[in-house]
């Protein structure tokens, strides 16, 4: 029997005036299934980016092009997802893609069913599995060697006897008792993904348990920026409350709520409606908004867990000395979790950056392509006079590009007398690249050691997941790399203030300066958010950047003279001019300040991103007075740049005291060192040796607040 087809068909009617209210009518029916326009791919695609782009760049009715820009990206979202839509003059519908109806049909044809949807999938899936990186969490997932913290992924599969055994009862069922039998040997329900949450059966943290399903059942999932949320589709019935599907909400209604301060979605837009609507004596609005925020405060009272902590009558009516003694528990159980944190993640330094998740786990050392003959280590050591202990393969952590072993050394020798053998030790173990590491509060050691066969990172969906969803403008996590460990590595430039990179020709500085790039846009879309001030002399290297709303002027800034004039600009004008938006307003900062203010009105921060800093320092070598007034106004700006939201990246591949004197090196707080050529330059980017054994390719020291952390950097494939 052939299957039913079922066709969903809903409406969409957004309000809109004036120009808005045009633009949007002649792009429904440009869209129009019965245009040939709109079944033209594409013709499709070139029309939606062209409203994208003129609602990206539409500045004088902020909230208004917000809201078309949503309409806009909800009808791309639908059309990628094979929706069409039927546009006339009573309003526009929109047609679901036919899905068949199963029910009735035989044992035959519902196999049948199931092997066309698999084959509709199997291309997608089968394309994600050439990559290795995921063929080998996978089989971590599946079979996880004997240190892993978790249970097998399999746990987690429905077995089909088992839940065929459950529903055998309920076809014997008339229809009509059919329903509540049904409820009871399947009940699904949906979970919310947290990435540091472990599921309750298996350990494994529940972004990984998403993945994997992803992975092995669909196809790859689209990462726009804004807020995403995942979820697990589980079925109570089963013993582990087997995974039965999964689903992402990601789409532009959500981001773009975000943003939106008629929605409402942060405390702060909340508050700035609610103070314009204060303001124009709109009663009527000002009683909608008391009634969601009553409701808000309800259900947050409903769900704390009081017992315990007060009294029945105290909930009522706390007195002064029950809400201080709250307050004192609070403070404590806050106090608690940040050691619990401590101590789950004492191989990271939590003042450093902000771990959103791990991309993948340790790899298994017992990996014949990854084994390092442990004896090697020890062998080597010992011979050059150095007493160590080296635990055994299970104890090394395998990342990217290295295998890094703790041991430790007998007691009274010093790190930095090791350190000057390093070389020898190399060519002992026939190996180039040995970096050792002070483990943080621990008296082991690190030794680094170069994996035969480096992994690639790509900055994909997986990598742009893991950076946060921003609360305000200001600001600006960057997404610099991967642990040793497997953990994405996020950095918030607000925090850091100022940057300065350095590293030789091939060493990866470039293709990182791309991720920090893609990670602003990606957590700034829109010009009103960001500016992003680029200087470079090599075109060739970003034009894939070129006329971005965010960029200054909309375009990159390649004449050195240009960049000198506007980076000066900056640091008299612009500097100035946020002070006395400052002082006005009676605030020390800038995020302050836009915490006060609508999101009309605040201030978006800017960043200055130097390809090659020699270059501008060699076209005033020979004007002394140029070259003081360059150099004084880059201090100007790295002086007060954490008030008023300028920030600073300063690259160079060739770091000297004379480039960088000591006065302007000393505020830039973060340090990122690539390969060098030597360990001289290695001291002048990080104050320390060590970046000149790198390995290229993305290998890097970051160093901020004092401490260094191996990374490695992201591949961005431009193409």
């Amino acid at each position: 029997m052939k299957p039913d087809v079922k066709t969903v068909v809903t409406s969409l009617t957004p309000k809109f005036e004036g120009e808005y209210a045009r633009r949007f009518d002649q792009l429904c029916k440009a869209l129009n299934r019965r245009d040939p326009t709109g079944r033209d791919e594409t013709l499709r695609a070139a029309r939606i980016s062209s409203e994208v782009a003129w609602a990206s760049e539409m500045t004088m009715n902020r909230v208004e092009s917000q809201r078309y820009l949503t309409a806009v990206l909800i009808l791309s979202d639908l059309i990628n997802l094979r929706w069409e839509l039927d546009y006339s003059p009573t309003g526009l519908e929109l047609v679901a893609p036919p899905f068949p109806d199963a029910r009735g049909l035989t044992t035959e044809g519902i196999q049948k069913l199931k092997s066309d949807l698999r084959n509709e999938l199997a291309p997608a899936v089968r394309k994600q599995l050439e990559h290795p990186a995921t063929v080998d969490f996978i089989r971590r997932m599946e079979q996880p060697h004997q240190q892993a913290k978790h249970q097998s992924i399999r746990l987690l599969i429905a077995d089909g006897t088992e839940l065929v055994n459950r529903l055998q009862n309920v076809v014997a069922l008339t229809e009509a008792e059919q329903e509540n039998a049904l409820s009871v040997a399947v009940r699904p329900y949906l979970q919310l993904v947290n990435s540091e949450q472990r599921d309750q059966f298996t350990g494994i943290r529940l972004g990984d348990v998403w993945r994997y399903f992803r992975h092995t059942w669909s196809i790859p999932s689209m990462s726009i920026p804004g807020r995403q949320l995942l979820y697990l589709v589980r079925d109570a019935a089963h013993p582990n409350h087997s995974v039965m599907g999964i689903a992402a909400l990601s789409n532009a209604a959500m981001q773009l709520g975000v943003r939106d301060v008629y929605i409402g979605w942060t405390t702060a837009n909340f508050r700035g409606h609610f103070l314009d609507v204060i303001q124009r004596q709109d009663l009527s609005t000002c009683s909608y908004l008391i009634d969601i925020l009553e409701r808000y405060i309800e259900t947050g009272i409903e769900e704390i867990d009081w017992q315990g902590l007060v009294e029945p009558h105290e909930v009522i009516e706390p007195s002064e000395t029950v809400v201080n003694r709250l307050r004192t528990q609070v403070s404590i159980f806050a106090k608690e979790r940040q050691s619990e944190l401590k101590r789950s993640n004492s191989d990271i330094n939590g003042d450093l950056g902000e771990i959103e998740e791990e991309i993948f786990e340790l790899a298994d050392v017992e990996d014949e392509a990854l084994q390092p003959d442990v004896s090697k280590e020890i062998l080597a050591l010992d011979e050059k006079g150095y007493e160590a202990k080296i635990g055994d393969a299970s104890d090394a952590i395998v990342g990217p590009a290295i295998v890094r072993f703790p041991f430790e050394l007998a007691r009274g020798i010093r790190k930095e007398k090791l350190d000057r053998s390093l070389q020898d030790i190399g060519r002992e173990m026939a190996l180039s690249s040995l970096i050792v590491h002070a483990e943080r509060n621990s008296r082991n050691l690190l030794l680094d050691v170069p994996r035969q066969k480096r992994l690639t990172l790509e900055f994909n969906a997986d990598a742009r997941d893991t950076l946060p969803t921003i609360q305000t403008i200001d600001e600006l996590p960057l997404a610099l790399g991967v642990t040793p460990s497997g953990i994405s590595y996020i950095a918030d430039l607000k925090t850091l203030v100022h940057m300065l990179v350095g590293g030789t020709t091939g060493s990866g500085k470039t293709i990182f300066l791309y991720s920090v790039i893609l990670s602003l846009l990606q957590t700034h879309p829109l010009a009103a958010d960001l500016q992003l001030v680029l200087c470079t002399s090599k075109l060739e290297d970003f034009a894939f950047f070129r006329g971005l709303p965010q960029l200054f002027g909309n375009d990159i800034i390649t004449d050195v003279a240009d960049a000198i004039s506007i980076i000066g600009d900056i640091a008299n004008n612009e500097l100035d001019n946020r002070s006395r938006i400052l002082a006005q307003r009676r605030v020390r900062s800038v995020e302050d300040y836009n915490r006060q203010v609508s999101h009309e009105e605040q201030i978006r921060p800017i960043v200055i991103i130097v390809d090659e800093f020699a270059d501008l320092a060699d076209q005033v070598a020979r004007d002394r007075n140029a070259r003081d007034a360059l150099y004084t106004n880059v201090r100007r700006i790295a002086q007060a740049g954490r008030s008023r939201s300028v920030h600073l990246v300063l690259c160079t591949q060739r770091p000297t005291s004379e480039l960088f004197p000591s006065n302007i090196k000393a505020l830039m707080n973060a340090r990122i060192a690539f390969r060098m050529n030597s360990q001289v330059d290695s001291r002048t980017i990080l104050d320390e040796s060590g970046a000149e054994h790198l390995l290229g390719k993305g290998d890097m020291l970051f160093k901020a607040n004092g401490e260094t952390e191996r990374l490695q950097g992201f591949f961005v494939n431009m193409e």
